[in-house]
């Protein structure tokens, strides 16, 4: 068994998401330490496994949620009641001008076809 990267309090959230070279990555969001972290599956030789911190961002800078990675090293987040696109690299904010109100749906993709063998399910 592996340790877990998260220590929780009860005010975080994690998603675990699939990176481009086949790795695990558990985006762990923690408003109790105004910080944001995606940790990446590791396995060495041996098949043994181990967490390693990818990136920290740091809530203080404004961000009052964070939804998702967009492309080319942005992150959706929400700061004030506007939708940002918030630079990994420069730490910079763009304004995507939605204002007031914001809900959004994200999509994921699956292998596993729900419903597709109701055989193997039970």
């Amino acid at each position: 068994m592996m340790d877990s990267p998260i220590r929780g309090s009860g005010y975080e959230f994690g998603k675990l998401m699939p990176l481009i070279d086949g790795r695990i990555a558990l985006w762990y969001s923690s408003y109790m330490n105004h910080e944001c972290v995606v940790w990446v599956l590791n396995f060495n030789d041996e098949g043994n496994c181990s967490w390693s911190k990818l990136i920290n961002i740091d809530l203080r800078a404004g961000i009052g949620r964070m939804y998702g990675f967009w492309t080319h090293g942005t992150v959706f987040a929400a700061k004030f009641n506007k939708v940002l696109l918030y630079d990994l690299e420069t730490e910079n904010f763009n304004d995507v001008g939605i204002r007031c109100y914001f809900s959004y749906t994200y999509y994921e993709e699956s292998l596993l076809s729900v419903g597709s063998n109701k055989d193997t399910m039970s």
